[in-house]
């Protein structure tokens, strides 16, 4: 399967060691990050995937990374080189979207994977999940202070930050909802026509939607795309409860290693 990996990213909750090294090679239990999501993917598909890196930040050590490593696996992996624009979430798909093309025609979905999320989610069943959708979000209900809003039947209607009460959606009754509209033991509304989910940072996006964003500029996050789309194209989410996905981006993650951490890369 196509499989983007999101990588070029700053690092800057992993000061200082992102100072000398990009997140994506930082070490997990003796393997860079970038090296585990690789493997999962590669372990996952049973044909050859086409695996490309994003990479902004030391970008020159990605682009060592895969050059020095691409024969180790079966797949075909290659480098989109965001410099000199930081491209956001967005942006780097659309900037990556030309090197899955095949005589400029983008033929598969793209498997999107944030390169500091590692977890033991089920690629395969998030793929068969996404089978009628344009996009599908792998979610939890891990607690956050940012949440996705979907329907009773899983599809994408809104954003909420239970902190602040700001809602994006382009529903008008999604937007009238606030952070006490919610259960906090069920994160759904009295009537159960919403409920809360947190985004994992693995998704999957289907061709007819990512020609959308050739109307995008540059720079744009992925997650207000898909809240600009939600109303005219099947966004859905997928949750696998008993998945462990953990974010790797912080340095009090990675100082305290729960154990789970060792059973999902090893």
């Amino acid at each position: 399967m196509n499989t983007l990996i999101l990588a070029a990213g700053l690092g800057t909750r992993l000061k200082p060691v992102t100072d000398f090294i990009p997140k994506a090679l930082f070490p997990v239990n003796g393997k860079p990050l970038l090296q585990h999501i690789i493997e999962k993917v590669v372990s996952s598909d049973s044909e050859k995937p086409h695996i490309v890196v994003n990479a902004f930040h030391h970008a020159e050590q990605i682009h060592n990374f895969v050059n020095i490593t691409r024969h180790a696996w079966h797949a075909t992996l290659s480098v989109s080189d965001e410099r000199p624009e930081l491209l956001d979430t967005g942006g780097a798909v659309r900037r990556a979207m030309s090197l899955f093309q095949t005589n400029g025609v983008l033929s598969a979905p793209i498997l999107i994977h944030n390169v500091d999320i590692l977890s033991d989610v089920s690629l395969p069943l998030l793929r068969d999940s996404h089978c009628g959708n344009d996009a599908t979000l792998l979610v939890s209900q891990r607690k956050t202070s940012r949440y996705l809003i979907f329907t009773n039947t899983m599809q994408l209607a809104g954003w909420i930050n239970l902190s602040t009460g700001e809602v994006k959606s382009p529903h008008a009754d999604v937007k009238l909802l606030t952070p006490e509209s919610f259960s906090k033991d069920t994160y759904a509304t009295a009537d159960g026509r919403y409920t809360l989910y947190a985004f994992s940072g693995i998704h999957i996006i289907s061709p007819n939607l990512c020609c959308e964003m050739e109307k995008c500029g540059n720079r744009f996050s992925i997650i207000d795309f898909y809240l600009d789309h939600c109303a005219s194209y099947r966004i859905c989410g997928h949750c696998q409860p008993l998945a462990n996905i953990i974010d790797i981006g912080k340095m009090d993650v990675v100082g305290n290693m729960p154990d789970i951490v060792s059973k999902i890369t090893n």
